[in-house]
């Protein structure tokens, strides 16, 4: 498989800063890749996303044949400069960016640990300011609870606007009776803070469940074109 050359590589850069939607996983992997296709295509095959990519750390992305340490430094970087970059922006422009599909790809490389559930939490300021998923709680293969007043207290502290729950499931039914019903009741509880929880998303067997998008949950200033 042959190399991208110079041009092919500046083309796939100046389309990039005319529309950011524009490129793809392999596209931007090739440009940290100084052009390697064969190394971009097995990197994407084995880990499956850019953002499951930017996850991993710097020594074990070394390990792939053919990434040098300063590519790798690269991809690793990458995921703090997105976030950087989206947090500065106005809140209209976050919420344009932050489609569902995005959020998703920022917690699925989180569910890498298929032993036990997690439960994390990612938060949105008024200004904009995204803060990164954090752990709220770790379980067993069945079940993964935490104390509302927990989430609350992580909220208030960011001055967050805006909250989206996610965790991973091993059994059905997704979502569970206690998902509905913790969803429903901490939501409730934070709207009275004047903090939206926007969704709950569950990772279940290659899937993911929106429950704002199944109606199992309403967010308190939802709408079809606000976050998603």
């Amino acid at each position: 498989m042959e190399n991208c050359t110079r041009e092919q590589l500046e083309d796939i850069v100046i389309a990039t800063q005319k529309d950011p939607h524009y490129p793809t996983d392999i596209q931007l992997m090739l440009i940290f890749t100084d052009g390697n296709r064969d190394l971009s295509y097995r990197l994407l095959d084995r880990y499956g996303s850019l953002a499951r990519i930017c996850s991993l750390g710097v020594e074990f992305l070394c390990q792939s044949e053919g990434l040098s340490f300063e590519n790798a430094s690269k991809l690793v970087s990458l995921r703090a400069c997105a976030s950087s970059l989206v947090g500065t922006n106005r809140k209209g422009e976050l919420l344009e960016r932050y489609t569902r599909s995005r959020i998703i790809d920022y917690f699925a490389p989180l569910f890498t640990d298929d032993s036990v559930e997690h439960l994390y939490l990612l938060l949105i300021a008024p200004s904009g300011r995204v803060r990164p998923p954090e752990l709220l709680a770790k379980g067993n293969v069945e079940s993964c609870s935490v104390e509302p007043r927990a989430v609350i207290e992580t909220c208030c502290n960011f001055n967050a606007k805006m909250a989206i729950l996610a965790h991973n499931h091993f059994t059905g039914p997704c979502p569970s009776l206690n998902d509905v019903r913790f969803t429903q009741n901490l939501a409730g509880l934070l709207a009275k803070m004047n903090i939206s929880l926007e969704d709950h998303l569950i990772f279940f067997e290659g899937y993911v469940h929106s429950m704002a998008e199944s109606g199992e949950h309403q967010p308190r200033h939802y709408r079809k074109s606000s976050l998603f």
